[in-house]
């Protein structure tokens, strides 16, 4: 007696790809995507109406930053080699983040002063454009940020001020988190410079 198996084989055959795919796509699935964003002061919102009419008002311009790094992506670059984040990506464009916060800390120490990215207010302080060129995290941690300024007073009896900053700081590891905190220290230092100078 003859037993045909083909049936069962073409059966069974389809189902074991079907699993063989399933446990593929698994194997590939990848840790989460995990957002980060610049740290900000915590302060208070007042009325933006009410607080832009009481005080001096700057505008900072939205950051330049290098082709490379204006993105969402978490990248590293140490010398010649650029590396980017497996599953840590920025909440949001660098450029928009950095200004943000520019914006906040600069507001928090010169509380004198409405700070704003916004430029349909009328600058009655001036002006301030920053151009980052320099934000590398090297292999060993050390972290270092190059910017120049340019701040423009609204008083024409002022020379316009421009400025070269560098400043450093350390990611202990080579974690997102290390690689994100590194860098919100620079900004916070690039902050304070501009804030004392201005």
């Amino acid at each position: 007696m003859r037993i045909d198996r083909s049936s069962g084989m073409k059966r069974y055959g389809k189902s074991g790809l079907v699993f063989l795919w399933s446990v593929f796509l698994v194997g590939c699935a990848g840790q989460p995507v995990q957002l980060y964003t610049l740290d900000t002061p915590s302060v208070r919102i007042p009325d933006r109406t009410l607080t832009s009419r009481k005080k001096l008002v700057l505008e900072v311009r939205r950051v330049t930053l290098p082709d490379y790094e204006d993105n969402q992506d978490i990248i590293r670059r140490d010398g010649l080699v650029v590396k980017q984040s497996a599953n840590g990506r920025w909440s949001e464009r660098l450029s928009v983040g950095v200004t943000d916060a520019l914006v906040a800390k600069i507001g928090a120490m010169r509380s004198e002063l409405f700070v704003t990215a916004d430029i349909s207010h009328l600058s009655s302080f001036g002006s301030l454009t920053v151009t980052v060129t320099r934000l590398d995290i090297a292999g060993d941690g050390q972290a270092v940020l190059q910017a120049d300024y340019v701040f423009v007073p609204s008083d024409p009896g002022r020379p316009p001020m421009v400025r070269r900053v560098t400043a450093s700081s350390l990611a202990t590891d080579r974690s997102d988190f290390q690689t994100v905190s590194a860098i919100n220290n620079l900004i916070g230092e690039l902050a304070a410079r501009i804030s004392k100078d201005i």
